[in-house]
């Protein structure tokens, strides 16, 4: 039986960090018991657990000291996997997040992708930036897009027959509204019945926006 040592280290403990990191390793800790064993850390790691593993997950995680810390204190068989779930080399001027991609930060996030042995992208189109923009081949890349633990979302009891879509997210993702109110009001159009509920920072000034 081979068994594999994780380390994993989440960008952030709420964000991706959690959905593409601490939740899903937890899931594979407590699922494989026997045959994967998972410690999931702070970019602040001692080298005994560097050394310990054999798979080293770095979930959109741009350090170069840690970089040079892993890359000097890991087995020599062990792997290296950067995951991303942002097209940071395209963030659009409206998003909060752009003045944080400086030219420095870009090419930080290339020589992680450069040196990782697998780099995972949640989507198709995400995958096909990351070639484009950090040179990295397709057969380096593994899409894996973002799972949804329907445990956390109890079915709820229904009321009423209204028919209800919902859209939540963050600041970064209000610029998105005006590109999808359009489409939006093309299908209230068609299907006047359905309601929509809006859930999430700023968008009362996307939906003026959007107008």
């Amino acid at each position: 039986m081979i068994v594999r040592n994780v380390l994993v280290l989440p960008g952030d403990l709420r964000g991706s960090g959690f959905y593409r990191a601490i939740q899903p390793y937890q899931w594979l800790a407590k699922t494989y018991p026997l045959d994967h064993h998972v410690i999931i850390s702070s970019p602040n790691i001692p080298t005994g657990l560097i050394k310990w593993a054999n798979v080293i997950v770095m979930q959109t995680v741009v350090d170069m000291s840690l970089l040079q810390l892993i890359l000097t204190n890991k087995s020599p068989k062990a792997k290296i996997v950067f995951d991303i779930d942002d097209a940071v080399f395209c963030v659009p001027d409206w998003n909060v997040s752009k003045p944080k991609m400086t030219p420095e930060i870009l090419r930080q996030f290339k020589v992680m992708m450069l040196y990782a042995d697998c780099v995972v992208a949640s989507t198709e189109p995400l995958a096909e930036v990351v070639i484009e923009h950090a040179n990295i081949k397709r057969e380096k890349l593994t899409v894996i897009p973002n799972g949804i633990d329907l445990d956390l979302f109890p079915k709820p009891k229904r009321d009423n027959k209204d028919f209800v879509v919902g859209w939540s997210g963050s600041a970064h993702h209000h610029g998105d509204m005006v590109e999808f109110l359009p489409i939006l009001r093309k299908i209230l159009n068609l299907y006047p019945d359905v309601k929509v509920e809006f859930i999430g920072a700023n968008y009362g000034l996307a939906l003026l926006d959007a107008k």
